[in-house]
């Protein structure tokens, strides 16, 4: 019987399984069903642990704590995180809480390599941690203590698109205003870049209809970032930063915030 287990790292990352960067962003639904798989898998894993590990003693930074208290924190976090996970709550922080819970487990496994006896079942977890970490934007390759989780579910990145297709049209507003006031823009060039600005809300509201269908949003992020490259060129090369910039910051920090949405 082990009293005492020393703290061994295998190597392994619960955020290192790959997951395709043209992945189409999981609805709220398909989350829920992510976090019950999660929950199965920890169940699978906490229950396949062997009986003589569960007694043992690990010691952490600043205690010493039994393995069957580790596992039943982790089974804790997995429903807490399941539970609060609502429509207006995408559970960030319990999400996060959940993933630093499994990487300290995985980090203090019993000798050199095994996970407490229980080590056929990691791989199923592992993969399902994976999938959980690329929703939630966690960066794997950082350290656990540095984590952060963020996700926007369905209902608030709606409305930050249609915030940011508002805000195209106050850019739109500004632009004209300013052009008022230059004389060396062209018509055609004048023509380009507001059609430009005209395509912001369009592709937005292509955007917004993506999100609700579940559909793959790549095209239309592209459009985006292509549309407002080419407003942003416009307006350093005809000293209109000043002039309209205000607006089109915000924009731009809206349009970075739903990108990141998509991870």
């Amino acid at each position: 019987m082990l009293h005492r287990i020393a703290i061994i790292a295998l190597g392994l990352s619960v955020t290192a399984v790959s997951f395709s960067a043209g992945s189409p962003r999981l609805k709220d639904d398909d989350v829920k069903k992510l976090m019950e798989e999660v929950k199965k898998d920890v169940e699978r894993f906490t229950d396949a642990v062997d009986s003589k590990y569960r007694t043992a003693k690990i010691r952490t930074a600043t205690s010493e704590v039994a393995i069957d208290g580790y596992l039943k924190d982790l089974k804790n976090r997995a429903e807490a995180m399941r539970d609060r996970f609502k429509e207006d709550y995408a559970a960030s922080r319990e999400v996060l809480s959940f993933l630093q819970q499994a990487s300290a487990i995985e980090k203090r496994s019993a000798g050199k390599e095994t996970l407490f006896g229980a080590e056929k079942e990691w791989p199923r977890l592992r993969g399902t941690l994976g999938r959980l970490s690329q929703v939630y934007g966690v960066d794997g390759n950082a350290s656990p203590e540095s984590w952060t989780a963020r996700r926007m579910n369905d209902r608030e990145l709606v409305e930050a698109i249609e915030t940011y297709a508002k805000f195209a049209e106050s850019l739109k507003k500004s632009l004209e205003e300013a052009l008022k006031y230059v004389g060396d823009v062209g018509k055609e060039e004048r023509k380009a870049v507001m059609a430009a600005v005209d395509r912001l809300p369009d592709v937005a509201d292509d955007l917004k209809g993506a999100v609700e269908d579940g559909k793959d949003a790549a095209g239309e992020l592209g459009l985006l970032k292509s549309a407002s490259d080419e407003i942003e060129k416009f307006l350093s090369k005809h000293g209109l930063t000043n002039a309209v910039g205000s607006t089109f910051r915000t924009l731009a920090a809206q349009h970075a915030a739903i990108a990141a949405a998509f991870h």
